[in-house]
């Protein structure tokens, strides 16, 4: 279960004590920073409940675990990868309705992986409930969110939700150089830090320049917005005044930081060296003024004005005191 996921022990012992059981719960959710690898982690227990090697699951080697690994299993079904807030349509999950009553093609159960699914809509929600509330018998639906809160209570009330760290940077640092070969010890370090540790986010950035600028530049704007340094802010922003898609590739950078600590306290560098501690509703605040600066991105809006107006915003809400 662990080959190629780092720095779970806890999680991997929890997935591997209910696969081997035989009694696999209907729905997981798996809960966790974005890039820390839920995705890979619902893939093999994919490949773990449709495995039909020997020993421990998945093996790896047998006919299904080759297919589901490979994204190629007709009893696997992957909904939801792509969107921001609220991009998870109703529509989807009736798909996933229709498709669950009809029976496996090969295996002994169909596997559903709900990606993002903070994602979805109200709607989305209740119909996923009428799903799992009475799933078939074969069908099983591996959730993954970034914050758990973002769910409907009767959601949650009826899955088993495993908590999927990030590793350390220093962690993360440790697993780059097996990962991807071809790239310097200070691209390695760069990666790893600016990432804080996920492992995804980190191997996006060595994959693409840009995404590696839009990481650097995120956590500079950040840090500056925690240390109350409002023109700074502009004069970074300004760089992208006439870059639309790295303006986006900074915006979603940014909200991923963001995001990915409100189950907590965001903790940013105060001017003095001290450590600043938001609360979790600041953060939220946050990530929902960057989202809303997302789309209007998307929709050609003026870059200057934009800019100008986010960069307010993100001062308004996090008050100094």
């Amino acid at each position: 279960m662990n080959q190629d996921f780092y720095y779970n022990d806890r999680a991997l012992k929890t997935l591997a004590a209910l696969t081997a059981g035989g009694r696999f719960p209907h729905a997981v959710l798996l809960e966790g920073q974005e890039g820390c690898g839920k995705k890979t982690l619902a893939l093999r227990l994919a490949a773990a409940i449709l495995c039909e090697g020997e020993g421990e699951k998945p093996c790896g080697d047998c006919g299904p675990c080759h297919k589901v690994l490979s994204g190629n299993h007709p009893d696997v079904m992957v909904v939801g990868e792509e969107g921001g807030s609220r991009s998870f349509h109703i529509d989807a999950i009736r798909q996933v309705r229709l498709s669950a009553y009809v029976k496996p093609n090969e295996g002994k159960a169909k596997v559903y992986i709900l990606c993002d699914a903070q994602n979805m809509t109200v709607q989305a929600q209740n119909a996923l409930l009428k799903i799992i509330e009475e799933p078939p018998s074969y069908g099983v639906f591996l959730l993954t969110c970034d914050n758990r809160s973002k769910l409907l209570p009767t959601i949650l009330s009826r899955v088993v939700t495993i908590p999927v760290a990030t590793p350390t940077p220093e962690e993360c640092l440790a697993v780059l150089p097996g990962l991807r070969p071809d790239h310097t010890e200070e691209e390695y370090q760069f990666a790893a830090t600016l990432s804080e540790g996920s492992i995804g986010r980190a191997l996006a950035a060595l994959d693409d320049p840009g995404a590696l600028g839009a990481e650097r530049d995120a956590k500079q704007l950040l840090d500056l917005l925690f240390q109350g340094e409002e023109y700074p802010m502009l004069a970074l922003l300004s760089r992208y005044e006439k870059d639309r898609e790295g303006f986006l590739r900074l915006l979603q950078a940014a909200k991923d930081r963001v995001a990915g600590q409100l189950t907590g306290q965001y903790l940013a560098p105060g001017k003095s060296g001290q450590t600043r501690q938001i609360t979790p509703l600041q953060g939220m605040r946050i990530v929902g003024i960057i989202e809303e600066a997302q789309q209007k991105a998307a929709q050609n809006v003026n870059l200057t004005l934009l800019t100008t107006q986010f960069c307010g915003r993100l001062k308004a809400a996090l008050p100094r005191g």
